[in-house]
């Protein structure tokens, strides 16, 4: 019965194996028929933008119009990118004021907030560190 059980889990997922800068580790992928969701999947499990990723299969870049093809058990993907800051306990409308005035990254906005914990202090933070 548990042979049943397991081949039922693996019908639903793959299992990849993921490199990244911080190490190697695997990751069940719930299958899907659209590249788009596997890929924003990934983004969110690595906690990189989607704008910002850089996915590589088999020496080939990974986009979400073509991960379906890469997609299957025990493949390796190589992950570049830069994480998104931990937003968690920030409010939204500081970090957007600050990414409008001066045109800056959503990163930089969360890392000067962090920084100085006020929304002025972090204007002239970003402002004396551009």
């Amino acid at each position: 019965m548990e042979e049943s059980h397991n081949s039922e889990q693996s019908e639903c997922h793959f299992i990849i194996k993921l490199k990244t800068k911080h190490g190697r580790s695997e990751l069940k992928v719930p299958k899907s028929e659209h590249g788009e969701e596997t890929f924003m999947f990934l983004c969110h499990h690595l906690r990189i933008p989607p704008e910002k990723i850089r996915l590589v299969c088999k020496g080939k870049i990974v986009t979400q119009d073509n991960i379906s093809s890469f997609i299957f058990n025990g493949a390796v993907f190589q992950a570049f990118g830069e994480e998104a800051e931990d937003e968690t306990g920030l409010d939204v409308r500081d970090i957007d004021v600050l990414m409008d005035q001066l045109s800056v990254e959503r990163n930089v906005a969360v890392k000067a907030l962090r920084k100085t914990g006020d929304l002025i202090d972090a204007i002239l933070y970003v402002s004396d560190n551009l």
